[in-house]
């Protein structure tokens, strides 16, 4: 009977945790991200693009990615990298872990801020990356989405 009761304490303490965790984010001005980009694979492991119509992320992109595994049936590879992207405000650096179909060009990626520059410094959050490449040529669209959240504002 008592450990019961000690597993039920337990198992509230857990859930109460759980349940009041909220993710870190910068104390800041919370931007949504919803933007396009373009770019081409300069290497089995890298990436060059640009982001268009992103506001505060317009600029140019670049990505070293590392294959984790494949899926020899689906095509199915998992990777992780870095993500760069600089612009007029600065450089945001993201730890990025993502899926790509080797048989049909689609991927997908979460990217999570790991650092900044610039407008960027101190920086939190978290970008979506969901695109096609062309298998033949190694160009790639994608959309990005998701927030961003920064310590300054605009002007300071």
């Amino acid at each position: 009977m008592k450990t019961n009761n000690l597993y039920l304490v337990l198992i509230a303490l857990v859930l109460t945790l759980i349940t009041s965790v909220t993710p870190a984010y910068a104390s800041g001005q919370r931007h949504s991200i919803n933007a396009k980009g373009q770019g081409q694979l300069t290497s089995d492991t890298t990436t060059a693009g640009k982001i268009i119509g992103g506001g505060l992320l317009h600029g140019t992109t670049t990505a070293t990615l590392n294959i984790a595994a494949i899926d020899q049936t689906t095509g199915d590879a998992t990777y992780v990298g870095v993500v760069m992207i600089t612009t007029k405000h600065g450089t945001l650096t993201l730890n990025d872990v993502g899926l790509f179909n080797l048989v049909t060009g689609v991927f997908s990626s979460h990217s999570t801020v790991a650092g900044g520059t610039g407008r960027f410094a101190g920086a939190t959050g978290d970008l979506y990356f969901a695109g096609i490449v062309d298998l033949a040529s190694g160009n790639f669209t994608d959309e990005i989405s998701g927030e961003l959240f920064l310590d300054r504002v605009k002007g300071k």
